[in-house]
């Protein structure tokens, strides 16, 4: 729009350049036909005296019409300066205005340049601070279910041992007590034989008490091995509780650890808030950013428009000035330099328009890669927008994986509970054994108590729970 005016006011100046040309060689014309016309009156008024008043009169309202078309031209070509003067104060101030806005245009690029770094240095921050809470936060998860697997097969190991151990000390004290019965049945039929044969032979009865006497000893013999077992049973009982108490330390400290790291999780959550919070302040300030460009954008259409009715108000006086030219072209010989003054001045003029046209194309450009900018980091914002989404979706995963760890802790703790229970079911139930067996031990008792063992299916249960991982089978599955 601005090229095509320029170019339409230049051709106009051509054609008024055209016209001062046309207009100088009338108005020469005319000096040299009034000349000739005065040297031919005088001559003939000297020599032959035959000009009238009347074409003198006529000549002289000429000459007084020219000099008053003079004085006029002279007016309108102050008022042309007057206009002129104006019109250059009006492209300075345009200037000045420029100038303000190249400056505030500056300010406001370095003010997004300095956003665009704090931006990208927030993002770098948040995105190296989640990485490494989220890689702290998975190595200990590691750590700790590598620790605790290993603590666990330990555990195991060792309940498996000591449970192979129980049921090798319950295999021996069932055959020792299958010996004793033996030996008591054999106890019964030498009595039965001595009975028979007292009355045949004194020296079998001699024989049979002396064999009586050595079973006694070996059942004396089995009962010592029979406590025996009693104490190593005691000790694997001991060893079992201390296998125990231990577990629970290390539940404890599981427990501790899950505390800890609720803790960095909720510090994790904390830190999370605190950059979105940032985010958002650069996101406050991009749009202040973008509402002062949208203030000086409209500055600047006001500035286009005062300068467009500036051009306006020139085209007009250079009609004016042009009707002028038109109606004193006989006069226009006079002030030939003021008019290429005013000329030159249009000119000069006319390059200022140019030049201002280039810088408001330049400061068009440069708004245009604002927004361009201004767009790049409304996508980078949106991308650590969704970077901080894939942040919030990992710790709630890594909160659901605490979850299932915690219910599997809490399965294996409510196992080892009631596998505790059974132990100590088993425990009361062999203490009671070894009372009733040291306040009475007699076959009648023994058998007393395997019938109790025999008929009680609820502790063969719970035997069968206990040695369940072991490949020997239920005690009261022999013979």
């Amino acid at each position: 729009m601005y090229r095509a005016r320029i170019s339409r006011l230049e051709a106009e100046v051509n054609h008024y350049r055209a016209k001062l040309r046309q207009t100088t060689n009338e108005l020469a014309r005319l000096r040299t036909l009034l000349t000739n016309t005065t040297a031919s009156g005088v001559h003939e008024v000297g020599t032959e005296t035959t000009l009238t008043e009347n074409y003198v009169a006529i000549l002289k309202r000429e000459r007084d019409d020219l000099l008053a078309l003079v004085s006029q031209l002279r007016q309108r070509s102050t008022l042309l300066l007057n206009h002129n003067r104006e019109l250059v104060d009006q492209v300075s101030s345009s200037v000045k205005l420029m100038g303000i806005f190249k400056e505030e245009k500056q300010r406001l690029s370095e003010h997004a340049a300095r956003l665009e770094k704090g931006l990208a240095t927030l993002r770098g921050q948040l995105s190296k601070t989640i990485e490494d809470k989220t890689q702290e936060c998975n190595d200990q998860m590691a750590q700790l279910a590598v620790s605790s697997a290993n603590e666990l097969d330990q555990l195991q190991s060792r309940l498996l041992q000591s449970e192979t151990e129980l049921v090798s000390a319950k295999t021996q004290l069932g055959h020792l007590e299958n010996r004793v019965q033996e030996m008591e049945r054999q106890l019964v039929s030498a009595k039965q034989e001595a009975q028979d044969v007292h009355d045949e032979s004194q020296r079998k009865l001699e024989e049979a008490s002396v064999f009586v006497t050595k079973a006694n000893s070996q059942r004396n013999d089995a009962l010592v091995e029979l406590e025996q077992l009693r104490k190593r049973l005691l000790d694997l009982q001991m060893t079992h509780s201390n296998s125990l108490e231990h577990v629970d330390e290390l539940y404890k400290h599981a427990k501790t650890r899950e505390v800890q790291l609720d803790c960095e999780l909720i510090a994790i959550d904390a830190e999370r808030h605190r950059l979105a919070s940032k985010a958002a302040a650069a996101v406050k300030e991009a749009a202040t950013v973008r509402q002062e460009l949208n203030q000086l954008a409209v500055k600047h259409s006001l500035e286009m428009k005062k300068i467009q009715s500036a051009a306006r108000v020139n085209e007009k006086r250079l009609r004016e000035t042009t009707s002028l030219m038109e109606q004193y072209r006989k006069s226009m010989e006079k002030f030939k330099d003021v008019y290429s003054f005013g000329i030159q001045q249009f000119d000069v003029d006319t390059k200022r328009l140019t030049a201002q046209q280039a810088t408001a194309w330049k400061f068009h450009k440069k708004c245009k890669r604002i927004m361009q900018s201004k767009t790049r980091l409304e996508q980078e914002m949106a991308r650590q927008i969704l970077q901080v989404q894939h942040s919030q979706e990992r710790i709630t995963e890594l909160e659901r994986q605490l979850t299932e760890n915690n219910q599997e802790l809490r399965h294996l703790k409510a196992s080892e509970a009631k596998l505790l229970k059974d132990r100590r079911i088993l425990a009361g139930e062999l203490c009671l054994i070894q009372q009733q067996w040291n306040a009475d031990p007699c076959p009648e008792t023994m058998v007393r108590l395997l019938n109790r063992w025999t008929v009680n299916v609820e502790l063969e249960d719970i035997f069968d729970r206990v040695n369940i991982k072991t490949g020997y089978g239920s005690i009261f599955n022999f013979g």
